[in-house]
């Protein structure tokens, strides 16, 4: 029984670490799709810009924000790119298919899966390019 508790300890620890990274770097991710987002609105407003050229900014900054969120975490870590950029690419989709469902209302449909993919790909790239970037060594 005693084995079991050192068992279940350990492998909280092992989420635990992970866990963290993942959370704070979709958090991260979040502001910056949340900051591009309130800024290309800010230029939409002041100048005449067809209703076209938002659906791509929005794109645009979705795809900036999950690229932001598998990077973050996968560079601190220097470990499991691919897992970390899953990971936080499916928590930015839930959180933006919740909140959008909760503002537009709406289901699941066909478009889901494609959204899903806009926002887990780039994600996953920025973690595999987040455990491959060097740091700077002063001399």
């Amino acid at each position: 029984m005693n084995n079991s508790y050192v068992l279940a300890v350990k492998h909280d620890r092992s989420v635990s670490k992970y866990l963290k990274p993942v959370l704070m770097g979709s958090l991260a991710g979040m502001a910056l799709t949340l900051f591009i987002l309130l800024a290309a609105s800010l230029i939409l407003s002041s100048r005449y810009i067809s209703g076209g050229a938002a659906v791509i900014v929005s794109h645009g900054a979705v795809a900036a924000g999950s690229l932001a969120a598998g990077c973050i975490p996968a560079f601190a870590l220097k470990e499991k790119g691919l897992v970390i950029g899953i990971s936080c690419g499916v928590l930015l989709y839930f959180v933006f298919f919740l909140l959008g469902a909760a503002i537009v209302g709406g289901g699941i449909g066909g478009g889901a899966l494609i959204k899903l993919g806009a926002i887990v790909v780039p994600a996953v790239f920025g973690g595999i390019l987040g455990v491959n970037f060097k740091r700077k060594r002063k001399a």
